[in-house]
């Protein structure tokens, strides 16, 4: 995440937590096969382990589709400070 806070502009970023109950996740991973097993179940606790997100979206409730219009939808009147500045400021805080 470090890299990013330098690369991205913190006002324009929005952190999207997509996510997916883990029984979910371990389905979809033995159904398409081309993951080794148990990678979903490894990785489950670090992906959204760096902080706040604007928006959740879940995978397992809503569809592609369904998910990119609640993100579509929550753009416009997006709160501030944004998830990404306020990582940003933590994470400086701490250099």
């Amino acid at each position: 995440m470090a890299p990013l806070l330098d690369l991205l502009v913190p006002e324009d970023t929005v952190l999207v937590a997509v996510r997916c109950p883990l029984p979910e996740l371990n389905r979809r991973e033995a159904d398409r096969g081309d993951r080794s097993p148990g990678l979903a179940a490894l990785q489950y606790a670090q992906v959204h382990a760096h902080g706040p997100h604007d928006i959740d979206v879940d995978t397992s409730v809503h569809t592609p589709s369904e998910c990119a219009r609640r993100i579509r939808d929550f753009l416009p009147d997006r709160p501030r400070p944004t998830a990404f500045e306020t990582l940003k400021r933590t994470l400086s805080r701490r250099d």
